[in-house]
């Protein structure tokens, strides 16, 4: 795949990830399982490490899900800039 169409596809997969933040089940739905495994998480004893560590892990484990869909949005924007930068360049050699 060359450099335009592959930042066509980040273009792509930018502009999907964005819908997918922006979606309102899918925001409901994080907020949920955030609230829902703190909670989990506050309500476990000291004592039981095991179980406070599980849920933590699934607590941050919905960050790095949501920072990488984020991800996705911030190179999408870098791509799309970049297809206009060439753009530029064609329409000043062209």
């Amino acid at each position: 795949m060359n450099d335009e169409a592959s930042l066509h596809q980040e273009v792509n997969q930018g502009r999907e990830a964005g819908y997918l933040l922006e979606n309102p089940v899918f925001q409901q739905t994080f907020d949920y399982l955030k609230d829902a495994y703190f909670k989990a998480w506050e309500q476990t004893s000291v004592e039981d490490s095991k179980s406070r560590e599980n849920v933590w892990m699934m607590y941050k484990t919905l960050d790095t899900v949501h920072g990488h869909i984020k991800t996705y949005v911030d190179t999408g924007k870098l791509a799309k800039k970049q297809l206009e930068d060439i753009g530029v360049k064609n329409e000043r050699n062209g």
